[in-house]
């Protein structure tokens, strides 16, 4: 019997606050987590080459359309050229992963799903008002998926145009409403870097003005930890232990 492959895909985009070593982190800890009974492959999709690198951890391949900049790119996801790639998951950047992968990659009892993360809150009617893309799952043959993909390409430049400040995730969301279904109702493992309760921190060298909430130290549930904005892993490094273990675990 073929051994089943699990897959995740990255998206490095030029110019923007990410680079390789933000590719090769993530990678590392995705193949330090992943326990699946299958072979993991990550591969992380770049708008700066034009032929495949292989990494080790991680396989770099060019982007479908390299103009697509900052949260646009990707878009790409949902091309019908990447359809040999799925099911695949995909997580941005400044995501952290700090336990294992069991339950997610694959979707227990949701492969056949997309599913994109809600807002980071508890009550299913109060996450289900947002759709965030920092984690989404790509099933095969997914009609939401190919929605997108088709609104999308007949009116490029008016989405840009219309959505230019709420960016990719209201696009999405403009297209299917909400996905199949959200991580929040099938997992407590993806934990928000900035918690309402987390603990309040000032660093005004990293642009913390204000007292900025930070989640120190990881609660016992947390997997998958999002940053999704400031502060970036990076800059978070020396303020808060377990970050400083996790980037300095390569």
């Amino acid at each position: 019997m073929e051994k089943r492959i699990d897959r995740v895909i990255l998206v490095l985009q030029s110019g923007g606050d990410f680079d390789l070593s933000d590719v090769v982190l993530l990678s590392h800890h995705l193949h330090k987590q992943y326990n699946g009974d299958g072979t993991l492959e990550v591969l992380c999709s770049f708008n700066l080459i034009d032929r495949e690198f292989d990494l080790g951890t991680v396989k770099l391949i060019p982007s479908l359309n390299k103009a697509w900049d900052r949260w646009w790119c990707k878009i790409n996801l949902f091309s019908p050229e990447m359809e040999k790639y799925r099911p695949y998951l995909f997580m941005d950047l400044d995501t952290a992963v700090v336990k294992d992968l069991q339950g997610i990659l694959p979707p227990t009892g949701n492969e056949d799903k997309f599913i994109t993360l809600g807002g980071f809150n508890e009550h299913k009617e109060v996450y289900e008002k947002y759709l965030l893309s920092g984690m989404m799952w790509f099933a095969k043959d997914n009609k939401k998926i190919s929605d997108v993909w088709g609104a999308w390409i007949k009116n490029i430049d008016g989405i840009r145009l219309r959505f230019s400040r709420t960016g990719d995730q209201a696009f999405i969301k403009s297209v299917v409403g909400n996905p199949d279904v959200f991580w929040n109702a099938i997992t407590d493992k993806v934990a928000n870097f900035k918690p309402l309760n987390g603990r309040a921190d000032k660093d005004v060298a990293l642009g913390w003005t204000q007292a900025q909430r930070i989640l120190d130290p990881l609660t016992k549930e947390a997997g998958i930890v999002c940053f999704h904005g400031q502060p970036r892993i990076p800059q978070a490094v020396r303020r808060v232990k377990w970050v400083n273990e996790y980037v300095n675990d390569i």
